[in-house]
């Protein structure tokens, strides 16, 4: 059983650049050309509701991160599911322009 990494209580902040790195590096191989895809809930990045995911583009995609906010912490999985890596004590995540953005939004009657 491999160990899961926690970061320095003291970290407040994670750029998305960062994600993609820990990921890219963790999946290995040739990971530069694959993006970063966020996927969010709609909501205002400041408030504690909801999450962020994110993935690296590709097929199949080689890690995932999901961040929720109301935990103040991000949590990075491989491939395959298994988590190698907590960051917490996540005050925001830093938006990076190279990653790229979609919203998922509630159907009407869901919460």
């Amino acid at each position: 059983m491999s160990e899961i990494y926690f970061s320095d209580p003291l970290e407040s902040d994670i750029a998305e650049k960062e994600i993609w790195e820990k990921l890219g590096k963790h999946a290995g191989g040739d990971w530069t050309s694959r993006n970063l895809i966020r996927i969010g809930s709609g909501r205002e990045r400041g408030e504690n509701r909801g999450v962020l995911f994110y993935f690296l583009s590709g097929s199949p995609p080689k890690g995932y991160a999901i961040f929720v906010p109301s935990l103040r912490l991000v949590s990075f999985y491989d491939a395959f599911g298994k988590r190698f890596r907590i960051v917490d004590e996540v005050a925001k995540i830093k938006e990076w322009e190279e990653t790229l953005i979609h919203h998922a939004e509630a159907l009407e009657g869901e919460g």
